[in-house]
């Protein structure tokens, strides 16, 4: 148990997403790797490291500023390596502000979380939401082009296999997770809350999915493109995909989102994080470590004491930032830290 303790803008949140970085590589705020350094004191680059106890290697990401983006670099033992490998064999779970907001949030930031839970389940996944996202792109200039007059519908025909190829492929790999998923959900609420009922997720698409079958969804997906070709033409961009998709979190068959009061939605969230942190534990057969960043002070009293009390007894690492720390907390675990920040 790491408690890191320092009044706002001191730090906390960032230490932890250093954190983050140095275990996928990547932030976990809603921002851009631009944005989340400051590079005001014309520093030549930014560097994270650390040794990780459990197969002694070191591991560094070094940052420098690009003309648009930050390049990142990734070593292991002073070796560069790629991001996938740099990731690989290590997993983290992330209760942040904002996170809290995500049943009630907007649909992109629940996908966003969604595709960083599923790669750390499959690594592959990843490969595929790039292969994806770069169709997409090949894809919208054609339609621009052909809204333009300046390139022929008929050159959609490629595109659009590929599209429905990718695309058909994610969605199949959420609906396969989701399945999975739905019986560690249910069982969470009840060891976190006592929450009773039977919490679910549900996949909202514009495309038909009648089942997880990858034939069906493709014959779905490429029939939907044929009949609204016109309108992705209009709007010269791609329209329907698992780009577009959403999911939802439902109780006793109700959408949290719609019905639960706001402290509802929030308890939703804690209890789909700790369910995603269960469920990795599981499947990648490791203990994915735990940050968890201020998020005790949006919950009443008795949720965040309860909260607190669960997340001690916990058999994994856990980062947990806040303005103080009492007696109870910091005698409550076998081995705490306390890590000042100024």
């Amino acid at each position: 148990m790491n408690f890191i303790i320092g009044q706002n803008a001191s730090g906390k949140s960032n230490f932890l997403d250093a954190l983050n970085f140095l275990y996928r590589g990547e932030s976990f705020k809603p921002f851009g790797d631009t944005e989340n350094i400051n590079w005001d004191e014309k520093n030549d680059f930014a560097l994270l490291t650390a040794k990780f106890q459990e197969n002694s290697n070191a591991y560094k990401v070094v940052f420098s500023p690009g003309t648009n983006t930050n390049i990142k670099k990734f070593l292991i033992n002073e070796k560069s390596t790629t991001r996938k490998n740099f990731i690989k064999n290590k997993s983290v779970v992330v209760f942040s502000p904002h996170h809290l907001n995500i049943i009630a949030g907007v649909p992109e930031d629940r996908r966003s979380d969604l595709d960083k839970f599923l790669i750390q389940i499959d690594f592959h996944y990843e490969n595929i939401l790039k292969r994806y996202k770069q169709i997409i792109t090949n894809r919208n200039r054609l339609l621009e082009k052909i809204q333009a007059g300046f390139a022929n519908e008929s050159e959609l025909i490629f595109w659009n296999e590929k599209l429905v190829e990718a695309g058909s492929l994610i969605i199949q790999k959420r609906l396969q997770l989701f399945q999975e998923f739905d019986p560690v959900l249910d069982a969470s609420a009840e060891e976190l809350f006592h929450a009773k009922g039977d919490f679910t997720l549900s996949y909202h698409s514009k495309i038909a999915i009648r089942d997880n079958d990858i034939s069906t969804i493709e014959q779905s997906f490429a029939a939907k493109l044929a009949e609204n070709s016109y309108k992705e033409i209009a709007a010269g961009r791609t329209l329907y995909g698992p780009q577009r998709d959403d999911w939802e979190m439902h109780l006793d068959g109700n959408s949290i989102k719609i019905y639960a009061s706001r402290g509802q939605q929030r308890i939703a969230s804690l209890i789909l994080k700790y369910a995603q942190w269960k469920f990795l534990s599981e499947k990648t057969e490791q203990t994915p470590v735990i940050l968890l960043d201020d998020i005790f002070s949006e919950l009443d009293q008795e949720n965040a004491a309860n909260l607190k009390n669960f997340f001690l007894k916990l058999d994994t690492q856990l980062f947990f930032t806040s303005i103080t720390i009492n007696d109870h907390q910091q005698k409550s675990h076998l081995e705490t830290k306390i890590i000042k920040l100024d």
